[in-house]
């Protein structure tokens, strides 16, 4: 474990001076029992507070505490982690900018936020074959909803203040980064409102940023930030009615917006129900690495696949707690969970048994399994 800290420090410490010149970073301890099973785990976090809040929120629920560490400089990040390298789980660092340097350390580099696109002719089909898409769709009709395209000034207002920015808040708490009005307005002279309409009134919508060659599902709201509308389908709604319309439109794709890149996150797992395809990654990164074979780190990755960047790629990484007691169901269910359009390939991590006894054959050609003992740190097992 000592080689390992000392080539670390020696690595990362030019790669940080280059990226955060002059910036000061929080450094946080999270741990508690993990939403998923109950499995105490304990990480340590670098990065700014929403995405603390947000990986929060994903491991621990409502639950877990959150201790300061204080704030580091870019000279002392990689003493921090080092310092920390044998009393946590899992260590992950939030990046502004790529970090070859952290990739050369066995972190996974997760993006933080992935643009993904919706293959508007892929629309008639999805409506008559999904069955979840098939409940929305039942849903819609019971509450009468329709749309409306309105460009007026005075509309762009109302969802800002009454709808955008409450459901922003009321959905995302404390992890919430809403756009501010002067960022939304500059965006007004390219953009139409779609509005969910339920007996005339105004119910929720979504803003239509129009750039070269694609058009952008920016923003949605729900009118007061109302949790019971968006249950009834109404989130449903504006993207049936957004595919239908720019469809009309003579349209064939349709930017869906920043989604994370956790596979079993709400809005990510929404989304791909409508037919995705994984866009651009934005410039920001998590980078998260195992400390120890713990029972908190093995817990963790099993219940939260996501996607990473190998050579500029995206693939799928999924974990396996035992490949011995999988079931050929399970499997089958993950996989299914997991793949996505314009993913490379996806990789099944055993983290316990030997990979060998999965049909690797009958998986398909973009999945690949592996035991991984690599993985782990080289000093054997721990707590």
């Amino acid at each position: 474990m000592m080689q390992i800290l000392k080539a670390a420090k020696k690595r990362l410490g030019r790669s940080y001076r280059w990226l955060l010149r002059g910036r000061k970073t929080p450094v946080w301890i999270l741990e508690g029992e993990q939403r998923s099973d109950g499995t105490p785990v304990r990480i340590l976090y670098i990065g700014e507070r929403r995405n603390r809040e947000y990986l929060r929120r994903m491991v621990f629920g409502d639950k877990g505490t959150q201790t300061f560490k204080g704030s580091v400089t870019n000279r002392k990040l990689h003493v921090t982690w080092c310092k920390h390298a044998t009393d946590v789980d899992l260590v992950i660092i939030k990046t502004p900018k790529a970090v070859k340097a952290l990739v050369e350390q066995a972190f996974f580099s997760i993006p933080v936020w992935i643009d993904v696109l919706h293959d508007l002719d892929k629309v008639p089909a999805l409506l008559k074959s999904s069955q979840d898409v098939k409940g929305d769709l039942r849903r819609i009709r019971k509450n009468r909803f329709t749309y409306k395209i309105v460009t007026d000034p005075a509309s762009f207002d109302d969802f800002y203040h009454h709808m955008y920015l409450p459901y922003v808040l009321s959905r995302h708490g404390e992890a919430a980064m809403p756009i501010t009005y002067e960022q939304m307005k500059k965006n007004v002279p390219r953009s139409e409102l779609l509005l969910i309409m339920q007996n005339g009134e105004a119910l929720g919508g979504v803003m239509l940023v129009y750039g070269e060659g694609e058009v952008h599902s920016w923003k949605m709201g729900v009118r007061d930030g109302d949790a019971a509308l968006a249950k009834q389908s109404l989130e449903a709604a504006t993207y049936v009615f957004t595919a239908q319309y720019l469809k009309d439109k003579g349209l064939k794709t349709m930017n869906l917006g920043g989604t994370r890149a956790f596979l079993r996150d709400g809005q990510f797992t929404f989304k791909k129900k409508w037919g995705i395809t994984l866009g651009r990654s934005w410039d920001q990164y998590f980078y998260v690495k195992v400390m120890r074979t713990s029972q908190g780190a093995r817990a963790f990755l099993a219940h939260n696949p996501f996607l990473h960047l190998v050579d500029g790629e995206y693939c799928g990484a999924a974990f396996i707690a035992d490949a011995a007691q999988i079931t050929e169901k399970a499997l089958s269910k993950l996989i299914r969970e997991c793949r996505v359009d314009g993913m490379r390939e996806l990789t099944l991590h055993c983290l316990e048994g030997d990979s060998q006894m999965l049909d690797a054959a009958s998986l398909g050609n973009d999945v690949r399994v592996r035991s991984d003992n690599a993985l782990w740190p080289t000093d054997g097992p721990s707590a």
